[in-house]
């Protein structure tokens, strides 16, 4: 399999065997295929070669690895722990990531130093912002997750969510993959006891064609 570029595939199945291809991004996303694949196959005994021509036409669940632009590659996902991130990562292997997240307000604060920890192991830049800060301090969220960040990773703070994607898409370049964590699809941002309308792959699209011009 390759994992470059979507996902491509050789999948055997008993003594049948057939190419895939897929838009997808990442390797649980192929066990997550496979595990399709062979269901399908299994419950409608179709021939692979037949299951294999709708593979394409999948573009995966919104927010969960979601592709907003190809070139240069942006993605959104809803990881917002430790474990999570660290499997988005992995998918990017041999890439140049630069990442932007938080942490949410109100919750477990254990994680917050952890989530730093892992992104600096795997990102060339990371932009420390605001996830649902809740009635916490976004800058003082931002700080904790710091903590987590022992290497000379580039770093930036940016409390402001719109602010910290706008700065990334300008600083973007071909090569990099840029992934946008912890809402996914989610369309608010709790601020306070107030739910802001917010959505990162809108806010990216917008955005996108300003910086782009």
């Amino acid at each position: 399999y390759s994992l470059s570029d979507g996902i491509s595939a050789l999948v055997r199945f008993g003594s049948e065997s057939v190419d895939i291809h897929s838009p997808l991004q990442g390797l649980f996303n192929l066990y997550n295929l496979l595990a399709g694949f062979g269901a399908v196959h299994t419950l409608t005994n179709e021939p692979l070669e037949k299951i294999a021509q709708v593979v394409p036409n999948f573009a995966g669940v919104e927010g969960r690895m979601e592709v907003i632009s190809q070139k240069p590659l942006i993605i959104v996902d809803f990881a917002h722990t430790p474990d999570g991130m660290k499997k988005v990562f992995e998918s990017f292997g041999g890439r140049k990531v630069k990442a932007i997240f938080g942490a949410g307000g109100d919750r477990d604060k254990d994680k917050r130093p952890k989530m730093g920890e892992v992104a600096s192991r795997y990102c060339t830049k990371i932009y420390l912002t605001s996830d649902n800060p809740r009635s916490e301090e976004p800058t003082t969220i931002i700080e904790e997750i710091a903590k987590g960040i022992k290497n000379k990773v580039a770093l930036e703070k940016i409390p402001s969510r719109k602010e910290a994607i706008k700065k990334a898409l300008q600083e973007l370049k071909e090569d990099e993959v840029l992934l946008v964590l912890g809402k996914g699809d989610e369309e608010f941002i709790e601020v306070r006891d107030k739910k802001l309308p917010f959505k990162d792959k809108e806010v990216i699209l917008n955005l996108l064609d300003s910086v782009r011009k």
